[in-house]
């Protein structure tokens, strides 16, 4: 619970008496008025007043999802608490603008709050290992008293006073009881750690490790899990075709010069006019920019990112030092951006194409064409959620003559960036092989036929446009009236109706291409996906993203291996057919091979089911059918929803595994039988989960799930070694009481043998390989799969 006051800011600006004045943050009471400006963590849940400047959240640490949302003080029809704008909520960070809020939710009773109450409430099931220990504890002691109580009755039948037959029951006992056990098992469990550390998973409980190893079922995040937690260009459109842009030729050009084998070739050409015009024009209607003076918090992340690449300098300031002064020769991929997450994609692409010296690529075009500046500030119009666009004013009299297209760019260009519906509508030409031509319905019909496709794959697309300036109409000394930018309309500029005061084009414009970005699959992910599903162990992704973006990345990752397998799919097939043919709802359920379910449809289903008594044999049946199909994603989904997600694996018989990053994915890591946390995520997170990989990578998950079944093994060979021995050790005892032979071992000398000879070799089945195929069966059953099963013990006693 202490971790998650890290969350909340020591002080706030509140309106108290008509003056705003700084308050601690525990001090603030529901109705409090409060100031929230740029940079500062939200302290209570408020219903925002008014917002400036385009204000934005980062609500990362409540949903997983990075992108920052806008906040606005109007009424929002949707009405639900996590997704409307007018909400801001305790514990977030406020990116951009600022705001006034009214609050409405202190501590226990605000989001954050009620995710810390579930994390707290939910109980962490007892591990397969320690059932498994328990048991076996039981069955070895049941045996050892009832074979030492059976021969003290025969020694008093034999006539053995009470002293000496005392003695006997207690030898039979000791020597029936693996006292070695527990130091076997705990070091077996320590040697598979430190193997798995060097794995970059950190386990926490030495138990979980076995239980990772049981895991039939995986739910895990997508962001930062699955995906690599960093928008990327991903496809480009110019000359009205589109290109792979998956490879950054920053990173190809810097292991190409360290000799790096490259299996991929870049799918774009550097030297087609279009692809130069599109580079440019993303530079300059951009505004993010490399930052090379990094905070400690970024350092000590790179710190501990480069270690697990191979770094050698432990000492923190020392790789400071050296890390800062690499950071300008380093591939952009590595370098730190101030901007959005988009523009953050976009400069990282294009400044290395831009030039061939990568330290001046972005900056100096930006230098060499600087944005219009008057009295009344840059002559620029800063993204909105209402235009969907940034547009700037950039001089232009240092651009050679033809180097953008047929014209050039002369004296001073306009340059817009923003959603491709809004650009198109815009635009009355297209640039097709650096020659600006008459748009056409067909170049349109192409435009909006790629579009639709990036879309689709859940990527996020842009699209660039310009207009050079009249040198004539627009010298130096003109005033650019950039606040006026509404009332210039699309039918003023078809009519000629330019003379407005201030007035500059924002129709008419020449479109350049689009480009899309995507938070790409983590490098063999979809392997590793692959690999859990032959290994019997079901993946399901539970995320907040959209339903969209969700089924996408899933297909990309091999969680979902046909999109028109999935429910939607197939009910919305169905539905196309005559009505005579059409199947039931339940028919193209059964039919379909997976699902992706919205968070709004199980909170809808669960509504259904509320007043149901909690042992109603249909009660959360909806979501058990759900779950028993063999590809699962679950999108939007709140943290209470994925409690509820996990307790239904649980309740379907599954050993079940969550990863997770943010605060939102704690109660469900904590309710797991084995929670996984990512190294860079947030404390609380860490702080629930039995396992943290260090290097935030699905993959390793599965390294882990082979560890685990490996230690499994060696286990059961310790365990039956270990037994071995006890037949040799009862035998002297039985010996002595029933054919009065001299009792060559005392119960001293067996705990001798036991300790200080067995448990060795015991241990050294710990460094067994695993069997090749380990990962080709099926999880174990806990019900049936024991540790100590019939055939060990008479593999053992017999």
């Amino acid at each position: 619970m202490a971790k998650f006051k890290n969350f909340l800011p020591k002080v706030c600006s509140v309106y108290r008496n008509g003056e705003l004045t700084e308050v601690e943050s525990k001090n603030v009471v529901r109705g409090d008025i409060i100031s929230v400006k740029l940079g500062d963590n939200i302290p209570a849940d408020l219903v925002m007043i008014e917002t400036q400047g385009d204000m934005k959240v980062d609500n990362s640490s409540l949903t997983g999802e990075t992108e920052q949302l806008l906040r606005t003080a109007d009424q929002d029809p949707n009405g639900k608490l996590l997704e409307t704008p007018r909400v801001s909520f305790s514990g977030t960070e406020c990116k951009n603008g600022s705001g006034v809020g009214m609050v409405f939710g202190i501590g226990d009773k605000t989001v954050i709050g009620s995710i810390a109450n579930l994390a707290d409430q939910a109980e962490s099931a007892e591990t397969p290992l320690s059932i498994e220990i328990h048991r076996f504890i039981l069955i070895v002691s049941a045996v050892a008293i009832f074979l030492g109580v059976t021969f003290f009755i025969f020694g008093i039948a034999y006539g053995y006073d009470i002293i000496t037959n005392l003695v006997f029951a207690i030898g039979i006992i000791v020597a029936n009881v693996p006292e070695g056990l527990l130091a076997t098992v705990t070091v077996s469990l320590a040697l598979t750690a430190q193997r798995m550390a060097k794995k970059y998973v950190l386990v926490k409980n030495l138990e979980s490790v076995e239980t990772l190893g049981s895991t039939s079922c995986i739910c895990s995040d997508k962001t930062g899990t699955l995906t690599q937690n960093v928008m990327t260009v991903s496809q480009l459109v110019y000359d009205n075709k589109r290109f792979d842009a998956s490879i950054n030729y920053s990173e190809y050009k810097h292991a190409s010069l360290a000799d790096k084998f490259t299996d991929k070739e870049p799918g774009y050409n550097m030297s087609e006019k279009g692809f130069q015009v599109l580079m440019r024009a993303i530079a300059l209607s951009t505004t993010a920019q490399f930052n090379y003076k990094l905070e400690e918090k970024d350092l000590k992340e790179a710190h501990t990112r480069e270690m697990q690449s191979g770094e050698k300098e432990t000492n923190f300031e020392k790789f400071a030092t050296k890390y800062l002064e690499s950071l300008p020769t380093r591939p952009d991929t590595q370098k730190y951006v101030m901007g959005d997450a988009s523009e953050t994609g976009l400069v990282k692409f294009t400044n290395s194409v831009l030039y061939k010296d990568v330290r001046e690529g972005l900056d100096k075009a930006r230098e060499e064409f600087p944005i219009v500046e008057q009295k009344s500030g840059p002559c620029q119009i800063l993204f909105n959620s209402a235009n969907k666009f940034n547009l700037c004013i950039r001089k232009m009299g240092n651009a050679p003559e033809g180097d953008f297209g047929a014209n050039g760019f002369r004296h001073m260009t306009v340059f817009m960036k923003g959603a491709p519906e809004r650009i198109i509508s815009r635009c009355k030409k297209i640039l097709i092989n650096g020659v600006e031509t008459d748009i056409s319905q067909t170049h349109i019909d192409t435009i909006n036929e790629e579009n639709s496709n990036m879309g689709n794959d859940g990527e996020r697309v842009l699209a660039f446009a310009h207009c050079h300036l009249e040198p004539e109409k627009y010298t130096s000394s003109y005033a650019f009236k950039m606040e006026y930018y509404r009332n210039y309309t699309k039918e003023d500029a078809e009519k000629g109706n330019t003379n407005f005061e201030g007035f500059f084009p924002m129709h008419g414009l020449t479109f350049i291409g689009l480009v899309s970005l995507n938070d790409p699959p983590r490098f063999r992910v979809d392997k590793s996906v692959q690999k859990c599903r032959k290994a019997g162990i079901k993946v399901i992704m539970v995320t907040g993203d959209q339903k969209p973006t969700a089924g996408a990345i899933a297909r990309k990752v091999n969680i979902l291996t046909d999109l028109d397998k999935t429910v939607d799919a197939v009910l919305a097939a169905n539905a196309l057919l005559p009505v005579k043919e059409r199947k039931t709802d339940k028919e193209c359920f059964d039919e379909a091979r997976g699902i992706v379910v919205h968070g709004d449809e199980l909170a809808k289903k669960f509504r259904e089911e509320e007043n149901m008594p909690d042992d109603a044999p249909d009660k959360g049946r909806y979501l058990l059918d759900w779950i028993r199909k063999d590809e699962i994603v679950f999108a939007r989904t709140s943290p209470s929803q994925k409690l509820q997600i996990v307790a239904a694996c649980q309740r379907a018989g599954y050993v079940v595994a969550v990863t997770g990053d943010g605060v939102n994915d704690s109660p469900a890591i904590k309710k797991a039988d084995i929670g996984v946390a990512m190294g860079s995520g947030s404390d609380v997170a860490n702080n629930a989960a039995d396992m943290i990989l260090l290097n935030d990578d699905f993959s390793s998950i599965v390294n882990g799930v082979e560890e685990g079944r490996l230690i499994f093994d060696n286990l059961k060979k310790s365990i039956a070694y270990t037994l071995s021995s006890n037949i040799p050790e009862i035998s002297p005892f039985i010996m002595f009481i029933l054919f009065q032979v001299p009792l060559p071992l005392s119960t001293v000398l067996i705990l001798c043998i036991d300790l200080g000879t067995d448990m060795v070799p015991a241990i050294s089945f710990a460094y067994e390989n695993a069997e090749l195929d380990i990962m080709e069966r099926m999880p174990r059953n806990s019900k049936r799969d024991h540790l100590v099963n019939i055939k060990l013990i008479s593999f053992a006693y017999l």
